[in-house]
């Protein structure tokens, strides 16, 4: 991205003009200021580096700001790695020190070292962190431990063991985390019998616990796809415990210092079979585990550009979002938004025909295409149902919200799991690949399900 340095100046200039407006209308009359200012106003401030308080810059200055920190993070290829609010804060500070304190005149570069030392100091922010999540998921707590690509899901037990070796590894390196803490945080993870497991690499902290957040619920979405919707409505990933309201986070960094908070606002778990696990060794489960693995991991790493494995995810959010939803009008809704980020690439008519045709090609029996005009008639009647819901003109507590449950639940985990597998490794880990070029593959595919139709 080419950032236009005047641009830079320009802004820091109107920061600085907006900060002396303020503060000369404050001094004049601050009764009139505090009438006549929006509220929206004085929630944006620079620290008065002389005292301990902040001037008030204002929105449109505080706007501008913000732009500075995504700016700031761009030229220093940042952006996967800090978080906004951690730059606005580290912009707003350079500016505090360098043109209120030092009275540095901004130009292009005073204005980029001003950017380049923020930069600088966000990058002592950055770790490597391993998170906890607790999660509720089968009630048979066997194998001890599973993966999902980077998530590994630990048993209450094995957490345990875990967790006892990283304190004591710990303990001799950079110390114990504070008692009390420690022990709510443990006390509320042993509220459930399943802890997901990821490592986060070089973000600043706000980054690496809404990645880590972000990559175990994508792995949970995965798992959903794969097990069934109907086997796996009550799995979460953390949330109240079963006893009160006490919520907490157990992290490590790399050099083993453990990090705890606790905060305080049933527990629950669905049937498996103790040997559920051993349907994955079957050669189409291991396969379609392998595969939402490599997609994983393009949550894992933002920074690397994979299209159809980001497509995937986020219509596996969408299933599981609606698999987890406990209002039937809101489930059907989901789904089909569901099927919608699978299978749409821009198309802006004809839209339930479109998708109706692919979905219909990518599941009806691949070798005759036998039982496409069914997987047609299910999905536009679905889309009927979603239109007549999200218009209002069918009510959510009518008994055709059922059946529309019923259909897309149906469509949107059975086109899931094909896709998956015709998307392929190869087509996970593509990269650049744009809708156009998806488009025509839908076609292709949609054609060699006619020619099946037609032979």
């Amino acid at each position: 991205m080419i950032i236009d340095k005047k641009t830079l100046v320009e802004d820091v200039v109107f920061i600085i003009d907006e900060l002396f407006r303020f503060q000369k209308m404050l001094q004049e009359d601050p009764r009139l200021f505090f009438y006549s200012c929006s509220q929206n106003d004085v929630y944006y401030t620079i620290p008065d580096p002389a005292n301990n308080c902040n001037f008030i810059i204002g929105y449109h200055a505080g706007e501008r700001l913000r732009g500075l920190a995504r700016k700031c993070l761009l030229k220093e290829q940042l952006e996967n790695q800090i978080s906004l609010s951690s730059a606005y804060d580290a912009v707003r500070k350079e500016i505090s020190i360098r043109i209120l304190k030092n009275r540095i005149e901004p130009n292009e570069s005073s204005v980029e070292r001003l950017l380049s030392a923020a930069a600088k100091k966000l990058r002592n922010n950055l770790r490597n962190e391993t998170h906890y999540l607790p999660c509720r998921l089968m009630y048979r707590q066997s194998p001890e431990l599973f993966s999902v690509g980077p998530v590994r899901f630990l048993t209450q037990r094995k957490f345990r063991e875990v967790l006892t070796t990283r304190l004591k590894e710990g303990r001799k390196t950079s110390g114990m985390p504070d008692k009390d803490l420690l022990f709510d945080a443990i006390r509320y993870y042993k509220s459930y019998q399943w802890v997901a497991e990821v490592a986060i690499l070089n973000c600043d902290k706000t980054t690496s616990e809404s990645r880590a957040a972000k990559v175990v619920k994508d792995a949970l979405n995965c798992l959903h796809v794969l097990l069934g919707y109907s086997h796996t409505s009550d799995m979460r990933i953390a949330g109240p415990s079963g006893t009160k309201e006490t919520r907490g986070t157990i992290s490590f960094l790399e050099n083993n210092l453990c990090s705890v908070s606790v905060s305080f606002s049933g527990h629950g778990a669905i049937g498996f079979e103790d040997d559920w696990y051993h349907a994955f060794e079957r050669p189409d489960y291991a396969e379609a585990l392998k595969l939402c693995g490599i997609a994983l991991e393009t949550a894992l790493h933002p920074t690397s550009e994979h299209p159809i494995s980001a497509r995937y995810l986020e219509a596996a959010h969408w299933f599981g979002e609606a698999t987890r939803e406990t209002e039937p009008a809101a489930k059907a809704v989901k789904y089909v938004t569901s099927i919608e980020r699978l299978l749409m690439t821009n198309e802006q008519s004809d839209i339930s025909t479109t998708v109706a045709e692919r979905l219909s090609a990518v599941c009806s029996v691949p070798v005759s295409g036998n039982g496409r005009d069914e997987w047609r008639a299910k999905t536009q009647r679905a889309y009927r149902l979603r239109s007549k819901l999200v218009h209002g003109s069918l009510s959510p507590h009518s008994e055709e919200v059922r059946e529309a449950v019923m259909l897309s639940s149906e469509l949107s985990e059975t086109v899931l799991r094909n896709m998956l597998f015709a998307f392929g490794e190869d087509g996970l880990k593509k990269r650049k690949f744009s809708d156009k070029r998806l488009a025509n593959w839908f076609r292709k595919i949609v054609n060699q399900a006619d020619e099946l139709c037609n032979s």
